[in-house]
């Protein structure tokens, strides 16, 4: 999650916002490149996306809205929680969801 914020936070300020496809596209090697450092293991697009919506929820990352003539695009900024996130007072952590059974259970 430092990763990607700390990429948000770099795009934002050369002026180049990024989007949450984007986001979800470019964090995926960083988690690979986690793994090998002894992180986490890496995880398909789709829970990608759900670990940056659950950011978003949370705080962590913030959309704002770009008009121009042409298009309205929404991108992502570092929330407050974000920053406490980079400076490791807070972690992100998202819940597994298992299904059994036909009954959905989460999973910590």
């Amino acid at each position: 999650a430092r990763a990607v914020l700390r990429r948000v936070e770099e795009a934002v300020a050369k002026d180049k916002p990024l989007t949450l496809l984007k986001v979800a596209d470019m964090a995926r090697p960083l988690e690979t490149e986690a793994k090998k450092g002894g992180g986490t293991a890496p995880f398909g697009k789709e829970r990608c996306e759900q670990l940056l919506c659950h950011m978003i929820t949370s705080g962590v990352l913030k959309e704002f809205v770009q008009h121009t003539a042409f298009s309205t695009n929404s991108y992502l900024r570092v929330g407050q929680s974000g920053k406490d996130v980079l400076e490791g007072r807070q972690k992100v952590l998202l819940e597994e969801l298992v299904v059994k059974d036909g009954a959905a259970k989460a999973k910590a």
